[in-house]
Formats: structure tokens, sequence, C-alpha cells
């Protein structure tokens, strides 16, 4: 169960720890979150909430993607892969050699087992834990997924079914359009055997449901500022009831 952190704000993030959620995805793609010291706080207030923190970054450009996880995220999110090529860029830039070829520097999260484990033993642990999640959302991705799922070291994968739909000329809402349906079951057929998970994003229970027993097993509820925003609104709806006359 994760979120989507676009508010920048660490006690939200933090919070939405405490409540239960397992993962954030810290937005620097589509919101003024930058990979700066307001980045690596966002990281902490899911240390410190229980959650596991992941960045989103534009590009698998490794600059940016080897920074993100100097600054302690414990996985990459990377939208819009197109090719076995992007795939295999993504993950090689998250995992140290021999799995990839991330550069070995003094970053947070390396200070924070420096003390408890050697170098080879932190490797071993990084290649092994690290998390690569992306998104397939042109029709060239979804024609290349049987090559895409084949790069070792994929965790998760996605559909980007607002763009996809897009991108096909048919713009609808999620699970809307026929044929990102038929993208979200292509992939989950061929992720099921490679131990890959298939993530989505969902704000209804009986849609999750659905998915669910298709094969989804990770669920994203929406983004920190809709979720704030439905609770606000609750309670404004609720309390409208003060501003009514009371009935003689």
């Amino acid at each position: 169960m994760g979120i989507i952190c676009n508010s920048g704000s660490p006690t939200l993030v933090e919070v939405l720890g405490y409540v239960g959620f397992d993962y954030v995805v810290i937005d620097t793609e589509h919101t003024p979150i930058t990979l700066d010291e307001k980045a690596a706080h966002l990281i902490r207030a899911a240390e410190i909430g229980g959650l596991t923190p992941l960045i989103r970054v534009s590009t698998e450009d490794p600059t940016f993607i080897h920074k993100s996880l100097d600054m302690g995220a414990q996985g990459i999110f990377v939208a819009l892969v197109n090719t076995r090529e992007d795939a295999r860029k993504i993950v090689e830039a998250v995992k140290y050699p021999p799995m990839g070829r991330r550069a070995f520097g003094p970053g947070r999260h390396l200070g924070r087992h420096r003390y408890g484990m050697d170098r080879k033993t932190y490797v071993d642990y990084w290649n092994r834990e690290s998390m690569v999640m992306f998104l397939v959302e042109t029709t060239e991705g979804v024609d290349n997924l049987d090559e895409i799922v084949t790069v070792p070291g994929i965790d998760v994968m996605g559909i980007g079914q607002g763009d996809l739909a897009v991108d096909l000329g048919a713009p609808a809402p999620r699970f809307g359009n026929p044929d990102c349906v038929k993208a979200v079951e292509k992939l989950l057929e061929l992720c099921k055997p490679r131990g890959i998970f298939v993530r989505d994003i969902f704000n209804d229970i009986d849609t999750a449901r659905k998915w669910y027993a298709k094969g989804i097993r990770v669920f994203e509820w929406g983004f920190d500022v809709e979720v704030f925003q439905t609770a606000a609104k609750r309670i404004i709806s609720t309390a409208e009831s003060l501003r009514k006359p009371a009935k003689a």
C-alpha cells in the first residue's frame, strides 16, 4: 500500500506512515520538490513514520538516480520506460557491480549502515533490498513489454494509463480505456512468472478488489494532497449542517 507525496510536507509523509502505508513515492517529476535538502527531509520523515521512501525521477539519467539514492531513498520510480535498454539503464543505475554500475560514495543511506556492515556486505544488502519501480506509458512501451520484463533486477512495473490513453488518442479515466486495460492484463501475464509485482493507482475499494483478484499486488492510493483535500471536504460537508437553522 503506497501513496504519492506531491505536497512536499514532511509532516504529512510522517503521519501517513503512522496510519499504515508501506511506502511513499516522493515525486520530483511533476511537483516543485527538488533533489536537495527538502527531499532529504521527506526521506527522513518517511523513515521516522516507517515508510519505504522512493524517489520519482523524470529520466533514467544515472546522475539523478545516484543523487536520489545517496540522499537515502531506498528505491527509484521512473516513468516513460519504452524499451529494454531504458529498463536496463535504470537497474544499472540503482545497483552496484556486478549487478549494475552505481558508484560507491558516502551518501546518507551508506552512513546509516557504515558501522554495522563491511563494504561487501553493504553492497550485497543494497543489491538485494533496493527497489526498482517504473511505468510504461506509451504504445511503444506496450509493444516492447515482452522484452522489457526480461531485464534482471526489476521489482515493480505498472502501466501509466493516463498517458497511454492520451498516446492512443482516446483519453479516459483509469481502467476506462479498453486498450489500457488490455495492457495491464498483458503486463500481469508477463510479470507473474518472473516474480515482478504489478502496480496501479486506485481510489475505490471495489476496483482495487477486482484487480487484486487479477493479480495486482502494489496499490497506490493517490496523492497526499488529494487525501488531505478529501478529508477536509468531508468535514466541511458534515459541518455545513451547523449553518442550517434548527427545526422548531
